[in-house]
């Protein structure tokens, strides 16, 4: 896919540091895998409007779903005292 690789595909997109970026990335599967994440990342960046309006509502739902579920387990999990008890003794009204 690139073709400081492999010289007889398509015209690399990208620049020499971008290409050295992306290798140096790690990404598992080799470049060609690394660049394919970062055209979908340019694609993602490119159309980011058009995909909030398609996929934001069910994301923002499903994430506002975890926290409350969240939430709940959290104060089922606590009694009213547990939350509310401070153990403020007698030394620490009296410093100075």
């Amino acid at each position: 896919m690139l073709s400081v690789i492999l010289p007889t595909q398509r015209k690399n997109l990208y620049s020499e540091a971008t290409v050295k970026k992306i290798r140096s990335a790690g990404f598992r599967g080799g470049v060609e895998i690394a660049v394919t994440c970062a055209e979908v990342l340019q694609f993602i960046n490119a159309n980011s409007m058009q995909l909030a309006g398609e996929f934001g509502g069910p994301i923002i739902k499903r994430t506002l779903d975890y926290t409350m579920t969240t939430i709940r387990k959290f104060f089922d999990a606590y009694t009213y005292d547990q939350l509310v008890h401070v153990p403020f003794d007698e030394s620490y009204f009296n410093r100075k």
